[in-house]
């Protein structure tokens, strides 16, 4: 699931570079700036995370989005990337270290494209620059970083994407 920073540019978005959100990147990085807390939630927004990319920036000019089928034939599924709330649990055998970080993303669809016969150069010029589609509908995603930021092997990057009615039913049973 990579990561890719997009620069505003009138009513598209343009592809700038890639973004190293796991490992001692981004996501620790806001990790570090909320005072690395313990066994308690913390939160990122848009305009943070944005920030804390190599490239920096901010959301009225930046976007960080997500492409969510990078291998799919004939197919491009994008993803803006809205939040990032995490919860980190402090490590038992090491002191001051995190032991895992469950998180949940906040996302928002921002492009689509099937097509049949769509070979790899359109499905690449097509994330190069699109025009983001108007869907105000959240989606959710689970996942989780190990001890040292990075994904775990179960589910690695490949959580189940929740609309806001999928998420409310389950939550009704937390």
């Amino acid at each position: 699931m990579p990561f890719s920073l997009y620069k505003v540019d009138g009513q598209d978005l343009v592809r700038v570079s890639r973004v190293n959100m796991v490992g001692k990147n981004t996501i620790y990085n806001g990790w570090i700036k909320h005072g690395r807390p313990f066994n308690q939630g913390w939160h990122m927004d848009k305009n943070e995370i944005i920030s804390l990319t190599e490239k920096g920036g901010a959301y009225s000019t930046h976007r960080i989005i997500i492409d969510l089928a990078p291998k799919a034939i004939g197919a491009v599924f994008l993803l803006e990337l809205l939040d990032i709330y995490g919860f980190t649990y402090a490590s038992d055998e090491y002191p001051g270290e995190p032991e895992w970080t469950p998180l949940m993303f906040r996302m928002r669809d921002a492009f689509r494209h099937a097509g049949v016969g769509m070979d790899a150069d359109r499905k690449a010029s097509l994330k190069e620059r699109f025009r983001p589609i108007n869907d105000e509908l959240d989606i959710f995603e689970f996942v989780y970083l190990r001890w040292n930021w990075n994904p775990g092997r179960v589910g690695q990057w490949n959580a189940a994407l929740l609309h806001s009615e999928a998420l409310q039913y389950f939550k009704q049973f937390l």
